[in-house]
């Protein structure tokens, strides 16, 4: 169930990458990369569903900033259209529930590729508080000039 009300806190940016959306998307949907263009990846992979299909379950291991550090556990796809848009849901701790959501948009460079994590939940303004959703921010600008530099050099 989607999470209901406004968000806490949240983390987003964007960044125009040289390619079609469909390229990007290519190498965006192979999760055995995303640690190679991800800093705070460590591992990724399908445990239930088809990849890439409305509630498809992806298992993560993520080093996170604090509050919530090394993090391992199952987010579940909530929106698919490949080379346009996904999302997906997990739970972080305290009852904080994570949307996070990429949108590829053409653009005159490619694409304007850009993600976005939304916090739920009454222990979600811990996040904001902490610092967490700015550092999130930070890592995400880092991920998004990790894949750019990624796909230039042809992985």
């Amino acid at each position: 169930m989607p999470p209901q009300g406004h968000p806490r806190a949240i983390a987003e940016a964007s960044l125009d990458i040289a390619a079609s959306p469909p390229v990007l998307w290519a190498t965006f949907a192979d999760l055995d990369k995303w640690p190679r263009w991800s800093p705070v990846v460590k591992s990724v992979c399908c445990v239930a569903g088809t990849e890439w299909t409305l509630n498809e379950q992806l298992e993560l291991t993520l080093d996170l900033p604090f509050p919530v550090s090394h993090w391992r556990g199952v987010a579940t796809v909530v929106e698919v259209q490949p080379a346009a848009s996904v999302a997906w849901e997990l739970e972080y701790p305290w009852d904080v529930v994570a949307v996070h959501s990429l949108r590829f948009k053409p653009s005159a460079l490619g694409t304007l590729l850009s993600i976005r994590e939304a916090y739920y939940g009454s222990w979600a303004s811990v996040y904001r508080l902490t610092g967490f959703a700015g550092k999130m921010q930070r890592a995400f600008e880092a991920m998004l000039r990790n894949l750019k530099a990624y796909l230039e050099v042809g992985g």
